[in-house]
């Protein structure tokens, strides 16, 4: 199971380990997680987190509106 988190929040604290962003900014946070299932509860998760500048240049993520999912061959 895919979750895909977003949140738009503004620093207050310099406390956060290894984010490059003065107290202030605002900021996109992306957080996918991954959840592998076993029956029916979760047993693994894998996720990360995408921290970028609020409205710029890398701010969103976007599909092209002619993108078509690709399956691997299942033989």
């Amino acid at each position: 199971m895919l979750n895909d988190n977003h949140m738009l929040v503004t620093l207050v604290d310099d406390r956060i380990s290894g984010l490059s962003f003065p107290v202030g900014t605002k900021l996109s946070v992306r957080r996918p997680s991954l959840f592998e299932l076993r029956d029916g509860l979760i047993c693994r998760e894998v996720s990360f987190e995408i921290w970028r500048p609020a409205g710029g240049e890398t701010d969103r993520d976007e599909v092209p509106g002619n993108a078509r999912p690709v399956f691997p061959d299942a033989s």
